[in-house]
């Protein structure tokens, strides 16, 4: 004989409902609103008599695919089709998220659950136009949910752990404005094997418009999950460094490099005192968890003036 327990919002709207089918599963489904419906993200139990001290035991079996699901259907599809979710058959490939709209009630409802009670922010005003910067972190969670969930990268998500976000501002980045309209780009720059698991930073850039306007960098490990050798890479941007070429030996050595190469079109040798600066790429590819078996690095040189 089936039972349930349902638990309602104070409008009506369904947040919790408990049920027990005619062949003693329990199903916990938890509801989240989105725009278009109220998803149920779905929990199933068995009762074990037999283990007094615990009797109730979480059914594992096609956990992590409703979780999947959930998430889906929540943030990005209605009806949670792989093809419309993630297409991107490989790590190299781009991820891109368009269109995501600062709206009022978005700053209102950031503001009050973290607690920002500044001027720049006034609560139910309708006059305000600025939004915090912080929300840029948030409006790329779903990007960070949609590379994730991508079958290259996904291990289940009750082994994930998130480590850390890390956001950096572009210099001269406009200030975030209520209608903004924000899109993001996202790609895996490292997959290595830690100590306790595959470890993946995202690096995300967010764009207002066509201006880049930050790069956010989230981190995570999978416990328990590695990777082949052969598969782990690590792609870093290097630090821009400025060269100044003292003297003619200098430019004269710099030239012998089989690695520096002049532009067709670049106007001419270098001369003493000439101040370059290196904007470098490196990929890194591993033989073991310690040992590279290859490192490539590419970029650009520029010719800046001395003072």
């Amino acid at each position: 004989m089936s039972q349930s327990l349902e638990i309602t919002s104070s409008s009506g709207l369904k947040e919790l409902d408990i049920v027990t089918d005619s062949k003693g599963v329990i199903v916990l489904n938890i509801y989240q609103p989105s725009k278009t419906a109220n998803h149920a993200l779905s929990f199933h139990f068995e009762y074990c008599p037999q283990q007094v001290a615990s009797p109730i035991h979480e059914i594992m079996e096609g956990r992590d695919d409703r979780i999947r699901y959930f998430y889906r259907v929540l943030w990005f599809t209605d009806d949670g089709r792989l093809e419309h979710f993630c297409a991107s058959p490989k790590p190299s490939d781009v991820i891109e998220v368009n269109d995501v709209v600062i709206t009022r009630e978005w700053v209102s409802e950031y503001c009050r659950i973290t607690g920002n009670r500044s001027k720049n922010y006034p609560p139910n005003a309708k006059k305000a136009t600025l939004a915090p910067m912080d929300m840029l972190a948030i409006s790329a969670q779903d990007i960070v949910s949609k590379t994730l969930d991508c079958d290259y990268i996904h291990n289940g998500s009750h082994t994930a752990v998130h480590l850390s976000n890390r956001i950096q501002y572009v210099d001269g980045a406009k200030p975030l404005k209520i209608g903004d309209i924000v899109s993001c780009k996202s790609t895996i720059s490292e997959l290595i094997n830690a100590d306790i698991g595959k470890r993946i930073v995202i690096d995300i850039r967010i764009y207002l418009g066509d201006m880049q306007i930050a790069v956010m960098y989230s981190s995570l490990v999978w416990r328990g999950v590695f990777v082949e050798d052969d598969v782990a890479y690590k792609h870093i941007t290097e630090p821009a460094s400025r060269v100044v070429l003292r003297s003619i030996k200098d430019v004269k050595a710099l030239e012998t490099k089989e690695w520096f190469v002049y532009r067709e079109d670049s106007e001419g040798a270098l001369q003493p005192g000439s101040v370059l600066e290196f904007h470098l790429k490196s990929d890194y590819r591993y033989s073991s968890k310690e040992i590279y078996s290859s490192i490539k690095t590419a970029g650009s040189v520029l010719l800046r003036s001395s003072t």
